[in-house]
């Protein structure tokens, strides 16, 4: 869980408030969007997070485009689970249940907002395969809906 503030002038401020979270089978994550509130624990940059990084190292290419040999690795090794169940909701009324296909490599839940729209943020829940990923190609919504103050996102994952 992250987010930032990247204005035209001025610095920009990139904050961590989870930088990942291992899922446990039933788990619930509830995102709420209030119009105000604090936040708890206070976000972190990433020095804060990695102060013994290498600060002298190369930068990362602005456009990662893994290797074809990646793709044939993960491809290679053995399917760990047979794919996720969902159960999402939203207070304004959405709904989703559902599963991940067999062939599905992956699969997201993802909340965005900016300030150019401050009232609403927008929320999806998709799902890819390899092939999807290795040609960039777009993953496959389940639900995706723009929600507006106060309002909250429910998501259940178990395998």
């Amino acid at each position: 869980m992250s987010g930032g503030c990247y204005p035209e002038i001025g610095e920009s401020t990139h904050l961590i408030w989870i930088d990942s979270q291992t899922l446990i089978h039933g788990q619930l994550v509830e995102i709420r969007f209030e119009d105000e509130g604090e936040t708890n624990p206070p976000g972190k940059t990433i020095d804060q997070l990695f102060p013994d990084e290498d600060k002298e190292a190369e930068p990362e290419p602005s456009d990662f485009n893994p290797p074809a040999a990646m793709f044939a690795d993960l491809r290679a090794k053995p399917q760990i689970r047979h794919g996720f169940a969902f159960q999402l909701s939203s207070s304004s009324g959405a709904n989703f249940v559902g599963s991940t296909a067999n062939s599905d490599h992956g699969f997201g839940f993802s909340v965005i907002w900016n300030s150019q729209r401050p009232s609403r943020a927008g929320y999806s829940l998709h799902a890819y395969t390899l092939d999807e990923l290795e040609s960039r190609s777009a993953m496959r919504d389940y639900l995706r809906e723009y929600i507006q103050y106060p309002s909250s996102v429910t998501l259940r994952v178990e395998d």
